[in-house]
């Protein structure tokens, strides 16, 4: 059973999302333009490799049946699992030395030598994760596609439709995840002919674990409460 507690960190100016509670699944899921294919960079992969094509020493999944099959394999939800999307295997093929350092070096260290973004590669995102939905970093070219992510996973989980005003509570998520925040989807209520969920901001937190012990003290503690309202396809936070 998925997480029900959803943190989320983002840093704008890096391009740099920390979450806990959502997964791979989501991400393949609610993601609005699909990735047609994409580079295992894990050493130490948790993923099923043995019908994959290897280029220059990294694991390919390529096509969307192949990246499906990754979201209904167990293994992935265990250990780390990092890779960088792609275009065409020829831009794999011409991979120089320096970048399939660097791209080791992200998916070891889970923070780039110097970009998260390969030109060469033409790259919309770089996912490090471990244990799936108990850590993950993405980079993400364009922030909104996160954003995506998080409404259909908030949608999902109370069970109504994703909002008519997107751009709207995309902005509002978007200045609250900038200070770190704790969305408790175990506290919705039904409330005014809609449900409201608490969000909490707590500030920066790289130990996911920290967060779950400490779940009480830490809402006690956050530094402002707001609700998210969702009333039908029309959501907002106040």
């Amino acid at each position: 059973m998925k997480k029900k507690e959803l943190y989320v960190k983002i840093v704008p100016e890096k391009n740099e999302i920390v979450c806990s509670g959502l997964s791979f699944d989501d991400f393949i899921c609610y993601l609005p333009e699909p990735i047609e294919n994409l580079i295992n960079i894990a050493i130490d992969t948790c993923v099923e490799v043995s019908e994959t094509n290897y280029k220059k020493g990294f694991p390919l999944f390529e096509g969307k049946a192949a990246i499906k099959k990754i979201a209904e394999q167990e293994s992935y939800c265990f250990g780390n699992f990092c890779f960088v999307d792609y275009c065409s295997s020829e831009q794999v093929d011409q991979l120089t030395a320096q970048e399939i350092s660097e791209l080791l070096y992200l998916g070891h260290m889970f923070e780039p030598l110097h970009s998260p973004f390969f030109p060469q590669l033409q790259n919309r995102f770089a996912y490090l994760s471990h244990d799936d939905s108990w850590y993950w970093k993405l980079y993400a070219q364009n922030i909104d596609d996160f954003l995506y992510i998080l409404c259909g996973r908030l949608a999902k989980c109370i069970e109504l439709p994703l909002p008519d005003n997107t751009q709207m509570i995309h902005e509002q998520l978007l200045y609250k995840a900038r200070e770190g925040i704790l969305i408790d989807l175990n506290e919705a209520v039904c409330k005014n002919n809609g449900i409201d969920v608490r969000l909490y901001t707590i500030g920066e937190y790289a130990n996911m674990d920290k967060i779950l012990n400490y779940l009480s003290q830490i809402k006690k503690e956050a530094n402002k409460t707001n609700w998210i309202h969702f009333r039908g396809k029309e959501w907002s936070i106040s």
